[in-house]
């Protein structure tokens, strides 16, 4: 059983603000502890990258399609792709990645000048006009703590190297 802490309340107070049910605000405030702890000891982090591969056709998906929009009209339709393109234009496009890192065994007790080092894509998400992915944070943060789990369990339990 996990101890409630005082981050874990005001996680799941903040999501039952924004209209999480209580089990999806229990979800989400427990799952962006466990992600915090991990990432403060170095073992996974959040990572905002352009996504150079959108198709503006995906991005509008049927927003400004008259039939699926009754009662507003093709110019009021017309105007609102317009400011979508714009903010596009301006915010860009971009894909949050979650990503994890064994730091191997025979590195464990020094800090790897390349910070880069050893990271892996636990989970993703792209195609976030601007970087507001907040609906999805936690879930990308469970997939890449799921992703790092069964890589340690995948692994040696006395040298913690990749099992061959």
């Amino acid at each position: 059983m996990r101890t409630i802490t005082d981050n874990i309340r005001k996680r799941f107070s903040q999501s039952r603000s924004e209209g999480y049910t209580p089990a999806d605000a229990l979800y989400r405030a427990i799952t962006m502890d466990r992600f915090e702890s991990l990432e403060d000891a170095g073992l996974v982090r959040f990572r905002w990258i352009a996504d150079e591969h959108y198709m503006i056709e995906n991005l509008e998906g049927d927003c400004f399609e008259p039939s699926c929009n009754p009662g507003v009209s093709e110019k009021t339709l017309e105007n609102r792709r317009k400011e979508f393109h714009e903010t596009i234009d301006r915010e860009g496009v971009w894909s949050l990645v979650g990503e994890y890192r064994i730091i191997p065994f025979e590195c464990a007790y020094y800090v790897h000048e390349d910070e880069q080092t050893g990271w892996t894509t636990g989970d993703a998400v792209c195609g976030f006009v601007g970087q507001d992915a907040h609906v999805y944070t936690a879930d990308i943060a469970a997939e890449t703590i799921e992703s790092l789990k069964n890589e340690l369990r995948s692994r040696c339990s006395q040298c913690r190297k990749a099992a061959s």
